[in-house]
C-alpha cells in the first residue's frame, strides 16, 4: 500500500481544481500525472499520480488491492489532495498543445 498519511496543512490546494491528466507538483518536491482521482473508506478524496521519477516508497498503480491504472512498480503514488501544491501544467493545456 504506498498511501502517504502524513497531513501537511496547504489551504491554497484546498481550491484547486485538480484532474485526471493534470501535471501537479508535490510536497516532497515530486512530480507527476494525475492518473485516478476517487474517495478512501473515509470519505477523503485521493488521487492516484503516475510519478515522473522512481521513488523506493512507490507503488505500481494499486491501492488496496486494485489496479487503478498502470505504472511500473515504484512509479505511484496515492495520497490525499494535501500532499499536491500546485499544478505544473493543467491537462487542458496538454490538450491543446497536442492539437497544434
Amino acid at each position: 500500500d504506498d498511501m502517504d498519511t502524513t497531513n501537511i496543512p496547504d489551504m491554497a490546494s484546498n481550491s484547486v481544481k485538480y484532474k485526471v491528466g493534470d501535471e501537479v507538483k508535490m510536497t516532497k518536491g515530486r512530480t507527476g500525472c494525475i492518473k485516478w482521482i476517487g474517495k478512501n473508506e473515509k470519505g477523503e478524496e485521493i488521487f492516484g499520480l503516475l510519478l515522473n521519477d522512481w521513488v523506493p516508497d512507490g507503488g505500481n498503480g494499486t491501492l488496496n488491492g486494485e489496479k487503478l491504472f498502470d505504472a511500473q512498480p515504484g512509479r505511484s503514488f496515492f495520497g490525499r489532495r494535501n500532499t499536491l501544491v500546485d499544478i505544473i501544467q493543467s491537462s487542458r493545456i496538454r490538450t491543446i498543445n497536442k492539437s497544434l
